[in-house]
């Protein structure tokens, strides 16, 4: 099994009555190898597996290797505009799916699309103002807040570049390990500018102006 280090929760921003048939046509015609998502649920709680978690789908450009796709069908109301319209049933295979990603992938992040956007006015957080796109339509923070996963009152931060944890706050301290670009770090405490932080099994420093906030 891959590395993985999100799993991603998607909208399909298009009407609740859309056919699974017609979301993989959509992908077609936009010329994709391979589907947009590993899981996809109906407004029923249907839950259509689309791909095997091994691969690697075309979720969020530039994280899909690391990451694991889930979305819902609907996300925008009859005007077009972003809603979360998410049937009761929807919400419950969510939270199954995303407590079965954890138990998969230890240590994993759950995440919104939009949580990817770009920090445009580096202030360290990515604001609505930001938003590349509004999927899935809702704050995941929030909602896992809501029904209570283990995870989501950890503050969790994602890497500007590939940068050097250390052992103390300081470049005069040695190198615990080097983490990739866009790696989640769950930050523990901050001192003198600098996040201590955890990375799996690498726990360190890391300077916070190379981190952004998610």
């Amino acid at each position: 099994m891959r590395k993985v280090d999100y799993c991603v929760l998607h909208c399909t921003a298009g009407p609740r009555n859309q056919s699974v048939e017609s979301i993989k046509a959509h992908w077609k015609r936009l010329g994709w190898k391979t589907v947009g998502y590993h899981r996809l649920i109906s407004p029923d709680g249907t839950v259509h597996n689309l791909a095997d978690y091994s691969d690697i789908t075309n979720g969020v450009k530039g994280f899909n290797a690391v990451s694991i796709h889930i979305s819902y069908i609907g996300g925008i109301d009859s005007n077009g505009r972003a809603v979360d319209n998410r049937t009761d049933a929807q919400k419950a295979a969510q939270k199954v799916l995303i407590e079965e990603a954890a138990k998969l992938f230890p240590g994993i992040v759950i995440l919104g699309h939009r949580d990817f956007s770009p920090d445009k006015n580096r202030d360290g957080a990515i604001q609505p103002g930001e938003w590349m796109k509004t999927c899935p339509s809702f704050s995941v923070k929030d909602w896992l807040k809501e029904i209570g996963f283990k995870s989501a009152n950890k503050e969790y931060c994602r890497t500007l570049g590939a940068l050097n944890m250390r052992s103390g706050f300081g470049t005069q301290f040695s190198i615990v390990t080097t983490l990739m670009p866009g790696v989640p770090v769950e930050k523990i405490s901050e001192k003198n500018g600098w996040a201590y932080c955890q990375y799996g099994r690498f726990v360190g420093w890391i300077r916070s102006d190379l981190l952004i906030k998610i």
